[in-house]
């Protein structure tokens, strides 16, 4: 029985109150200071009464320089000047009219700026309008440079003084108008290539003498701007010695403004090529007849009497012949099995001319195959043979290179390899892709779920379309790799692939085969997400890339109630997550909402939300109840905030004192000799430890692949305590994983009573109390412990299928086996939520039902007629199909192998001949009922065993039936009376050869539990 998903819904909108205060957050930049004082560069200005130079613009400087009020107003003195000089208000002058007395004499006119702030602060300034001659005349450069291609440029000669009226217009003239005319406004226009005198005149009025400036002007073309093309095919940009090819080049105008025909030499790097015809010719032909081996350019420069342009080709490698390479193996692990992808790279001296592909002859187990494949080149990263090897036994390859598209007649070296058969199965499971935080830059990091027991790994990615791939690959125990690995996940390098880049990528751990290839689209992840990949707890961020990460985070917080983390009230933590998932394209029926009822809210981000918490919640979750507050922003599909509220303690707050069904004596498959106290368990050898306190922690801790640090006094150390115990006692170290599920199956049934009285409290309506410890371990594992710490006797638990279930993946993940932890629901008359555990065997997973290991049965004890429960071992090692039948599971998880395994009846109980308790014959069972089980029962009063029929034993009496009979389908043949009439037949012979013993047989089907037990006074 699985604890009912009692979830409570609380829609409360957060209103953040967020208070912003500037004081304090640096210093205050208001300006305060009082203006002191104003200065003006010249104190006086003179302008012309007329023309472009009756203007001028005041530009005050105001003291301090971080015054409050920089501002200044302009005054004339006398009211008067304003008929001869205009101020505006941003102190811009204008003359308009000479101020002269009545000899002529000009009278300068006094103007005032005041400061804005401080009135007390001003600076006089005066103005002289007058009208004057050129003095003198001059260019700023008195050389300039214009472009051929260019436009008219306008010439800007300079008067001194600059107000000066008088002689104020100008002639030009040009030395040579075959190179640039010069109109009569100054505007020079070039005409030809070349150098010209340009001068500008001045003649004041009245004045006989000219003033003149004069300029150079330099009429050129436009930079040079050629490209070096090469005609002959970039293969050629690679020479052999001796067998040169041609190189051929041309140099291309960009444009028609440059130089046409400017000075051309050729060079080979800093060598001059003389050969006749070479000189200013545009088109280089070279053949590198002399040439050592070595890297080269050709070169060409161009120039003119103002310009040079240099252009440089591509390298030219010139190499020696090719007469040998390597081919060596690029995998880190050498040890090769079917499935595996073969790397071999070819090296060769850097020196040689490197081979463009080659031809690959591989000899296999039952044949050979020819392969042609591109070079990558001596030093690339990208093996240049990617081989899958699809059948074991011995391979031999070696390669020809292809020089110059024909066979060079070079061999490799021949390599010769051994491939085993891949081990069956992968132990790699929860495959996904996200981004890991290294430095300060994000990597793609690929993660899958835990395993119990140390293991290497090695992660191979593919890049690149179908039949062009190519192929990088990671190993842990490569030293260059294992800063890359974490416990259960490793981060690409970004120069290899990154998240622009689609590439996919498979997993195989030491034990057993690859995970299938999984697949990763470009672009999925943005850099918008990347601050989610930061950590908020170690193994766990903000982004959330599927339901069952979703799941692995918030049972972790359920689990561990963190105290520094997100926590934002008690047992309540605030999240802000990325979660891209549309709830609505989950798969149906894959997961349960449990008890969840359909929120209130009509926001699409909010439903989305709260049907993905309510999915993971009651799909993966250790928890019974909850509560969500919704945040203040919810986007559907991408970024979600909201706090949890866990509700139900994360350990049980009282004990179960239920008396189950007594347990039947019946015989168990525990180790004839158990390991000792003093050896170690595979837990032991775990790398990675984790402090626990609880016996969810515990449990926790050890199906995620942890070794248990119990903290002194808590209860995950008396159940710790306990279950080292069990396995000492049951379990020796030589038992196959098999045996082990098997005897740890066998000792659940034994020792642990079915809390019946809980589930009729929790299906009849009634109240009860969901932290009971009959969820938790604490109901399984009970025992009593002395003052030294020593387990000095177990006692039989009372618990429930979620108690149970979790002490089977203790139990199994110390002894080093994978497993899961599966819920669902029964499909019965009464869907009745259960758990149950799913394991791998030898790369195979099944489904293992521990609470159902015990099977009621009506029977009589010790002269005492009741209900009992005894071992059962229907449920040991079954397929995903044969437990569809009874119930549905929610989650992910591997999927079981499709044929039945009877394990649970295949331990031997005779050597020879080799019988076990799957029966397959009529002596078998002879053997099992009148040998096996007295021999077992020996002086014990009453015992009891589990045989099973197999499907060809069957098949062989229903064929013998209908010999005999009218003939009946098979499906009718195990609820015939015949069949019944067999069964008691067989009882009958049996007990008529016992002596003071006596045989009950109970069947179900092809299921027989057997008694035998004592008659003697």
């Amino acid at each position: 029985m699985k604890k009912t998903g009692l979830i409570t819904i609380i829609l409360v909108i957060f209103v953040a109150a967020l208070v912003l205060s500037l004081q304090g957050c640096g210093e205050n930049l208001v300006a305060t200071a009082e203006v002191t004082q104003i200065q003006v560069k010249d104190t006086t200005v003179y302008l012309a009464p007329e023309g472009d130079a009756r203007e001028f613009q005041l530009e005050p400087i105001v003291y301090p320089f971080d015054a409050k009020n920089k501002g200044v107003y302009y005054k004339h003195v006398n009211t008067e000047d304003r008929d001869y000089l205009n101020i505006s208000m941003d102190g811009l002058l204008f003359a308009r009219a000479l101020k002269v007395d009545e000899y002529g004499n000009n009278i300068p006119i006094p103007i005032r700026l005041i400061s804005a702030d401080n009135p007390t602060v001003s600076v006089q300034v005066q103005v002289i309008i007058e009208s004057v001659p050129v003095e003198n005349l001059f260019f700023k450069d008195s050389n300039m440079e214009i472009q051929l291609h260019e436009g008219p440029v306008q010439l800007d000669p300079i008067f001194k003084p600059s107000h000066a009226l008088k002689g104020r217009t100008l002639t030009y003239r040009t030395g040579n108008s075959d190179i640039a005319t010069v109109s009569r406004t100054g505007v020079v226009t070039p005409r030809s290539i070349g150098v010209v005198d340009i001068w500008a005149v001045s003649r004041p009025e009245g004045s006989k003498v000219e003033i003149t400036a004069h300029v150079i002007i330099s009429i050129t073309y436009a930079p040079l701007n050629y490209r070096l093309d090469m005609i002959t095919t970039t293969s050629a940009l690679n020479q052999i010695v001796g067998s040169p090819d041609v190189l051929s080049f041309v140099l291309n105008r960009l444009d028609n403004v440059c130089d046409p025909a400017p000075r051309i030499t050729w060079y080979v790097n800093n060598t001059p090529i003389n050969t006749v015809g070479v000189k200013d010719n545009p088109v280089l032909n070279y053949v590198p007849g002399n040439l050592p081996s070595g890297k080269y350019r050709i070169v060409a420069k161009l120039e003119n009497s103002s310009q040079i342009q240099v252009l440089e080709s591509s390298e030219i490698n010139v190499y020696y012949p090719l007469e040998n390479f390597n081919i060596d193996v690029w995998n880190s692990d050498t040890t090769f099995a079917t499935g595996d992808i073969l790397l071999i790279g070819a090296t060769y001296a850097d020196s040689v001319f490197p081979p463009e592909s080659y031809k690959w002859e591989i000899t296999t187990p039952s044949g050979r195959e020819i392969l042609f494949r591109r070079s990558t080149g001596a030093m690339s990263p990208i093996a240049d043979l990617e081989y899958i090897f699809k059948e074991s036994g011995t391979y031999t390859m070696k390669a020809m290179a292809v020089v110059k598209g024909i066979s060079s007649g070079v061999y490799s070296n021949t390599l010769s390899l051994s491939v085993s058969t891949a081990s069956y199965g992968t132990d790699i499971f929860g495959l996904s892709l996200e981004g890991r935080k290294v430095g300060t830059s994000y990597y793609p990091y690929i993660s899958w779920d835990p395993l119990p027991y140390n293991t290497s790994y090695r992660v191979e990615i593919k890049k690149g379309n179908p039949g062009s791939e190519t192929y990088f690959s990671y190993d842990s125990t490569n030293p260059d790799h294992e800063d890359n690995f974490e416990k259960n996940g490793m981060y690409i390098d970004i120069e290899r692939a990154n998240f622009n880049e689609s590439f996919s990528y498979r997993v195989k751990g030491g034990r057993y085969n690859w995970s299938e290839w999984k697949a990763y689209q470009g672009g999925t992840i943005s850099t918008l997400v990347y601050p989610y990949f930061d950590e908020i707890l170690p193994g766990f961020n903000s982004y959330i890339s599927s339901i069952e990460d979703f799941g692995k985070l918030l049972n972790y917080f359920a689990i561990f109630r963190p105290e520094e983390t997100l926590k934002t009230g008690t047992n309540t933590y605030t999240f802000d997550l990325m979660i891209p998932i549309i709830a609505d394209n989950l798969p149906e029926g894959v997961y349960t909402k449990g008890a969840a009822t359909e929120p209130s809210s009509s926001d699409a981000g909010i439903i989305n939300l709260y049907d993905l918490i309510a999915y993971t919640m009651a799909t993966y979750v250790e928890s019974t109840s909850y509560g969500v507050y919704w945040g203040t922003i919810q986007v559907r599909g991408g970024r979600n905030q909201f706090s949890l509220l866990l509700n139900t303690s994360d350990s049980p707050t009282s004990f179960e004192e239920d008396i189950p069904y007594t347990e039947l004596d019946y015989i168990t498959h525990y180790a004839a000799i158990p390991r000792g106290e003093l050896e170690t368990l595979p837990i032991d050898s775990m790398t990675e430890e984790c402090e626990v306190s609880t016996s969810n922690e515990l449990f926790w801790a050890a199906i995620n692949g942890y070794k248990p640090v119990p903290v002194e006094g808590s209860s995950a150390e008396e159940i710790y305590r306990i279950a080292r115990k069990v396995l000492y006692t049951i379990i020796s170290s030589g038992m196959s994983d098999e045996q082990k599920v098997h005897a740890i199956y066998d000792w659940l049934s034994e020792n642990v009573g079915y809390n019946h009285s809980l589930l009729d409290a929790t299906q009849g309506g009634g109240t009860y109390d969901s932290t009971s410890d009959s969820f938790f371990m604490e109901g399984v594992f009970r025992g009593v412990i002395d003052e030294q710490g020593n387990v000095t006797e177990i006692l039989r638990g009372t618990a429930v299928c979620d108690g149970i279930s979790k002490a089977m993946s203790l139990l199994l993940s110390m002894e080093g086996i994978n497993n899961y932890k599966l819920t669902g629901l029964l499909t019965g008359a009464t869907q009745i939520g259960h758990a149950w555990n799913k394991v791998m065997i030898d790369g195979r997973w099944y489904v293992v039902d521990p609470t159902w290991a015990s099977d009621t049965v009506e029977a009589t004890w010790e002269g005492q007629s009741g209900i009992y429960e005894m071992l059962a071992h229907k449920y040991l090692f079954i397929t995903d199909e044969e437990a569809a039948s009874s119930r549905n599971v929610y989650g992910v998880y591997p999927e079981s192998e499709q044929e039945p395994y009877p394990g649970g009846f295949e331990e031997n109980i005779s050597v020879d001949p080799e019988y076990d308790s799957l029966i397959d014959s009529d002596e078998e069972i002879s053997y099992y009922l009148s040998t096996y089980m007295p021999t077992e029962l020996g002086s014990e009063e009453d015992l009891w065993g589990e045989i099973r029929l197999s499907e060809e034993y069957l098949t062989d009496l229903h064929e013998r039936y209908n010999e005999t009979h009218d003939p009946i389908p098979y499906e009718l043949f195990l609820y015939h009376q015949e069949y019944v009439a067999y069964i008691t037949d067989i009882e009958n012979q049996v007990i008529s050869g016992y002596t003071n013993k006596s045989l009950d047989i109970l069947h179900s089907g092809i299921y027989f539990y057997v008694r035998i037990y004592s008659t003697s006074p």
